[in-house]
């Protein structure tokens, strides 16, 4: 009788130790996909923002090349008024000098772009 009763608290012992050790690795498992989750939408919204920064980057240089358009027109259009063609020239030169330092700003700006991918 006495071996059975130890007999059946062993089981007892072993079955209760065998479900705490089922539950603290079910929540281990939550817990890591919990984690993973986070970790998942954190990137999730990383990757948005930067999307929404290139987005914003490409818009402003959109805006800025047509706002740039627009006054050559308007320039050129005074200059066709007054016919001067020293004055033509230098405002020529004085445009080409502008489109040279927006192109230098673009590819700045591109290798700065380039340069945060490649570090993340």
């Amino acid at each position: 009788m006495m071996m059975m009763m130890m007999m059946m608290m062993m089981m007892m012992v072993v079955v209760v130790v065998m479900m705490m050790m089922m539950m603290m690795m079910m929540m281990m498992m939550m817990m890591m996909m919990m984690v993973m989750m986070m970790m998942m939408m954190m990137m999730m919204m990383m990757m948005m923002m930067m999307m929404m920064m290139m987005m914003m980057m490409m818009m402003m240089m959109m805006m800025m090349i047509i706002i740039i358009i627009i006054i050559i027109i308007i320039i050129m259009m005074i200059m066709r008024r007054r016919r001067r063609r020293r004055r033509r020239i230098r405002l020529l030169w004085m445009m080409r000098m502008v489109m040279m330092r927006m192109r230098m700003n673009m590819r700045i700006i591109m290798m700065m772009m380039r340069r945060r991918r490649r570090s993340r």
